[in-house]
């Protein structure tokens, strides 16, 4: 005797064929580590765009009036050095021309900041590179 069954029944196959009254998570499925997930629940892709891209994270502290109080602090991770040329030098001349270019007052806006230093990091890391490093600038108002 054959149980019909759809995709997700749990059926029993010994010592008698028979569908269960339950149902299984059904799909692609990944074991993360120790967590069973689906693709969109797993950081496989977020890991796999770090391994190809790197990081490089700033932090900086701004006052009201747009001055900078602290930092600028740079972390780069994944991304080539050469003999020739350092990148941290170069993303710490484009951090100090994003911030010459963008006036005091404007500078006191932690989202404009933010984003000012987020795309010309990435372009800049772009242009010297050919890839687009995964950028987190962090942008704090004291």
């Amino acid at each position: 005797m054959y149980a019909e069954t759809r995709n997700g029944d749990l059926v029993r196959l010994f010592p008698e064929p028979m569908v269960l009254r339950a149902e299984v998570r059904t799909g692609e499925l990944y074991l993360d580590g120790l967590v069973l997930c689906t693709p969109e629940e797993s950081g496989v892709k977020g890991r796999r765009r770090l391994s190809f891209g790197g990081h490089i994270v700033v932090s900086l502290c701004v006052n009201g009036s747009g001055h900078i109080v602290s930092g600028p602090d740079l972390v780069i991770e994944g991304l080539p050095e050469t003999e020739d040329e350092s990148l941290t030098d170069s993303v710490e001349d484009t951090i100090a021309g994003v911030l010459k270019s963008v006036p005091a007052k404007r500078r006191s806006d932690t989202e404009v900041l933010n984003s000012a230093l987020f795309k010309g990091i990435r372009n800049e890391v772009n242009a010297y590179w050919g890839r687009k490093p995964n950028v987190s600038v962090f942008v704090h108002r004291v």
